[in-house]
C-alpha cells in the first residue's frame, strides 16, 4: 500500500519530486499467509539463493548488483516476499522520468503458481503509475513461456528480441504502456 509524503523520493519530469512509502503488509494467497515489504541489505544473502535455485547454481545478479541498486544513483523499488520469516521471492525495478524497467522478477519454485508473482507486478505497476511514468518494460528468457503469459496478462507485449541476452538465450523485449 503506498502513502504520500515519506521516504522514497522519485524525480519526475525532470521538475516534480513525488514522496512515497511503502507499508508493510501480509497477503493472503493459497490459504497462505505472506510479508510483502521492501527489500534490506540483509535479504541480499537469500536473493542470491534463490537465483541460485532457478538459474541452475548461477547468480545473474551479484551481490554488488543488488547494492548498487538499492544504493545507486536512480530510484528503484525492490520489494521481497516472506514467508514464516523467509524471503520466497522478489521484484525490482528501476525508474527514470518516463519509464519503469523491471530488472527482477524471482519466485522460489515451490512458491510459483500461487500469485506471488502477480502480486509483486501488481505493487510495481500501482507504484510506476503513481509515479506518472508512461510504460514498464522488461526482458523474459525467450523459452520461459510461463513468464511470458503472466506478462501478457498484465498488459506486456512483445517489442523485439535481443540475441543472446542470456548467455544462450535470446531475450524478449516485453513493454506495457500505463498512460494513453
Amino acid at each position: 500500500m503506498w502513502k504520500k509524503s515519506s521516504p522514497f523520493l522519485l524525480k519526475s519530469n525532470h521538475s516534480i519530486k513525488k514522496k512515497l512509502n511503502y507499508c508493510q503488509r501480509e497477503c493472503v494467497l493459497n490459504h497462505q499467509t505472506f510479508t510483502l515489504r521492501l527489500m534490506r541489505y540483509r535479504d541480499i544473502k537469500e536473493l542470491l539463493q534463490i537465483e541460485r535455485e532457478l538459474y541452475e547454481g548461477k547468480t545473474p545478479w551479484g551481490r554488488s548488483a543488488f547494492l548498487f541498486e538499492l544504493k545507486g544513483p536512480y530510484p528503484s523499488l525492490y520489494l521481497v516476499v516472506e514467508y514464516q520469516g523467509k524471503v520466497v521471492a522478489f521484484g525490482g525495478c528501476r525508474f527514470n522520468q518516463t519509464n519503469g524497467h523491471i530488472t527482477n522478477l524471482a519466485v522460489q519454485t515451490d512458491h510459483q503458481g500461487i500469485g506471488i508473482g502477480s502480486l509483486l507486478l501488481t505493487e510495481i505497476r500501482n507504484f510506476a503509475f503513481i509515479c506518472q511514468c508512461q510504460s514498464l518494460s522488461l526482458e523474459t528468457p525467450k523459452s520461459n513461456m510461463d513468464a511470458q503469459r503472466l506478462y501478457r496478462k498484465f498488459g506486456f507485449v512483445a517489442r523485439n528480441i535481443k540475441q543472446n541476452y542470456y548467455d544462450h538465450d535470446d531475450a524478449v523485449l516485453m513493454v506495457c504502456l500505463l498512460r494513453g
